[in-house]
């Protein structure tokens, strides 16, 4: 897209419309929906972050790819009510060139993303989120059951054990969703082996950075959130993205909603 594209889709009154009726139709938080202020700055972050494209090579070149994919991801991502801000770390969009160098639009679940949408069930009062080490205290007493804890302190130079996510029901139960090292650290290798396939260095990856522990932190709350997705606590699977293991979110047709914005653009 050129830059008056860009513009042409910022002006497009429709797709601003329906982008704004989708935040004020969602949650914000958990007992909170977005304001038609709050879904306004949506709109110019996100235009912000295309146009910061064209002109900066460190900036997702969201331009680049084609509008029906990036007008599906900007109605899907506002339907669901999570920030496009990267500070609030809920959703992420980049852009990855196929084999054949065409522009594909990635949208990537951030952890915040993930917590809001457990928090947004209404079913749980709070959550937390815990690696462990050798020489921790830790004994794991099943889903319901807080397990004993307690760190040794600096985790280096000392091997990752697991990790578990509690969420705590606003009636005091628990639900607790564990992960074992070698799941983690599997995660981990298919990182630092895109790395070295993209960059030529494993070095490169987040894994290989004082964020290793984030990272680990944020493969285990990638599987403990489609735990709780796909469980019988989550019915209404409509509030929910469905991510796979490297946290991706397929972009979902807005056909019914996109064709009319495309074809007027087009006149």
């Amino acid at each position: 897209m050129t830059n008056n594209d860009i513009i042409a889709l910022y002006k497009n009154a429709q797709l601003k419309t329906e982008f704004i009726n989708n935040y004020t139709k969602a949650k914000f938080s958990p007992q909170t929906y977005w304001t038609e202020r709050q879904a306004e700055n949506q709109w110019a972050t996100i235009f912000s972050m295309i146009a910061e494209g064209l002109s900066s090579q460190t900036m997702p070149q969201l331009h680049l790819v084609a509008k029906y994919d990036l007008i599906s991801a900007l109605l899907m991502i506002s339907e669901k009510g999570l920030s496009f801000d990267k500070k609030d770390k809920q959703i992420y969009l980049y852009v990855e060139f196929s084999e054949q160098q065409i522009p594909q639009l990635k949208v990537v679940l951030g952890y915040k993303g993930m917590q809001l949408m457990c928090m947004r069930t209404g079913l749980f009062k709070y959550l937390t989120s815990e690696l462990v080490f050798q020489g921790d205290t830790f004994t794991w007493r099943g889903e319901a059951t807080p397990p004993e804890f307690e760190s040794a302190g600096s985790t280096e130079n000392r091997k990752l054990s697991c990790g578990f996510v509690g969420l705590k029901y606003k009636d005091g139960d628990w639900l607790h969703f564990k992960m074992e090292s070698a799941e983690l650290e599997e995660v981990e290798r298919a990182a630092r082996a895109a790395s070295y396939m993209q960059t030529g260095s494993e070095e490169n990856s987040l894994y290989s950075t004082p964020w290793r522990n984030r990272m680990l932190k944020i493969a285990l709350w990638r599987n403990a959130y489609n735990w709780v997705r796909s469980s019988a606590l989550a019915a209404d699977s409509s509030s929910w993205l469905e991510i796979d293991q490297t946290g991706h979110v397929g972009v979902s047709s807005q056909k019914e909603h996109v064709d009319p914005v495309l074809a007027k653009l087009a006149r």
